[in-house]
């Protein structure tokens, strides 16, 4: 019966959650009123859960966003409420916002969209997030001036809090791990508890028209936060500064042809390892760095490289868009035409690495990075239609678990980039 329920969570609920998220689609939805759609997914920290997000125009500019939902294996609601006021001035867009909430979070969202780690994970009982809960509020002004530069001022005080491991369930046991014979979900790990109150400000330059346009173009983004400032005022239990800078280049080449870069530098300052007891410590996992896997260097094992307070990554990717395998004479094979009509290609590069710095160098000081230590894998991609996109990743260089000549295989489920 329970097999049965998770083969109706794949087959119905999770692409209802996938199509509302790329096609704006609502439950319910009265114009300039309100608009109401599903919040659904699945993982090993709350199990299945089931939810509404929506947002309610009081009057014009003035709004309230609201997410609201209920984890059955958890037993504990998750929502998010946050009210926002804007203004407009020429070309220029002023906010005020401030929310409240209390719920599961994870900062793995860069590595794969939640509605296919839902996927994965009830077919798999492969979870690539690590969770935790939060409860806590912020408060932001922002500036968006003509679209291209965002400028983000905002204070956050919330309370980290662990949790456990309360999915069992899933189709297969083909990411398990066995404990006492019994396939089950990897465990959370564990973080220091307690209060963070920091402030922060954000940084964005894009230069494309819209997100999906296949245009040459930068997107800069960059951001910092600092919880020294408050840390005795509001007796909070973290003290750090964290910083980050990432560059993207998007480049048309020949006819349909596109070429991306992608650039990033990471660092925390401030105590990375907290004593437990006399016998153990944990690491500040929440605000630490990892490597390696899905979304940063793709043919070495997920997080690989992990909890480091620096992190540098780059990534270079080429997309024919149907300027190569469509055009070979491969496609008038007798059988085999449909496929290379069907397939796209891409190739790509990763290098990078994660690592330990001092922990009294600021943030933005590289301390103890030395080329010799980066990573690196490179490998190709077909996109099947313009969804079902495969990698294979070959690595260049002896990881910690993994080997030069090692190599990785990826299935994803995005769109292909035009």
């Amino acid at each position: 019966m329970r097999k049965s329920l998770l083969g109706f969570w794949t087959l119905f609920i999770i692409p209802i959650s996938l199509y509302s998220q790329l096609t704006g689609f609502h439950l319910y939805e009265k114009d300039g009123v309100y608009n109401v759609s599903p919040w659904l997914r699945y993982d090993r920290a709350s199990g299945f859960f089931t939810g509404l997000t929506g947002d309610y125009f009081f009057i014009e500019r003035l709004k309230m966003h609201g997410e609201g939902g209920y984890a059955w294996a958890a037993r504990k609601p998750d929502y998010h409420l946050r009210l926002q006021q804007s203004f407009i001035s020429d070309n220029t867009e002023y906010s005020i916002a401030a929310a409240y909430f209390d719920k599961a979070d994870t900062r793995d969202r860069m590595v794969l969209p939640e509605w296919q780690n839902s996927l994965t994970s009830v077919v798999a009982k492969r979870d690539y997030y690590d969770w935790y809960r939060i409860k806590g509020g912020n408060f932001e002004m922002r500036t968006d001036i003509s679209g291209t530069l965002k400028i983000t001022i905002s204070g956050t005080w919330q309370q980290y809090r662990n949790t456990d491991v309360n999915a069992r369930w899933s189709m297969f046991d083909w990411g398990a791990k066995k404990n006492n014979g019994h396939a089950r979900f990897r465990i959370n790990p564990e973080i220091p508890e307690g209060r963070d109150v920091s402030l922060g400000t954000a940084i964005e330059l894009d230069t494309r028209p819209s997100p999906l346009a296949s245009v040459s173009a930068w997107l800069i983004h960059s951001d910092y936060a600092n919880a020294r400032l408050l840390h005795k005022a509001f007796n909070s239990d973290f003290s750090y500064q964290r910083g980050s800078l990432t560059i993207t280049r998007q480049q048309r080449m020949f006819g349909k042809q596109k070429w991306t870069f992608y650039g990033a530098y990471d660092g925390f300052s401030g105590n990375t390892v907290i004593q437990k007891d006399s016998s153990s410590s944990l690491t500040y996992g929440q605000f630490l760095y990892d490597a390696g896997g899905l979304g940063s260097l793709r043919g070495y094992g997920y997080k690989e490289f992990s909890d480091g307070n620096r992190r540098m990554l780059f990534q270079s990717e080429y997309y024919f868009n149907g300027s190569f395998l469509p055009q070979t004479p491969l496609t008038k094979i007798w059988g085999l035409g449909f496929i290379f009509k069907t397939f796209d290609l891409m190739l790509f590069w990763d290098i990078g690495h994660a690592w330990q710095a001092s922990e009294k160098v600021m943030y933005f000081v590289p301390d103890g990075f030395h080329w010799r230590d980066m990573r690196s894998s490179a490998g190709g991609g077909l996109a099947v239609s313009d969804w079902i996109k495969i990698q294979y990743a070959y690595v260049l260089k002896d990881g910690i678990r993994t080997h030069r000549g090692n190599y990785g295989i990826y299935f994803q489920f995005t769109p292909k980039l035009k």
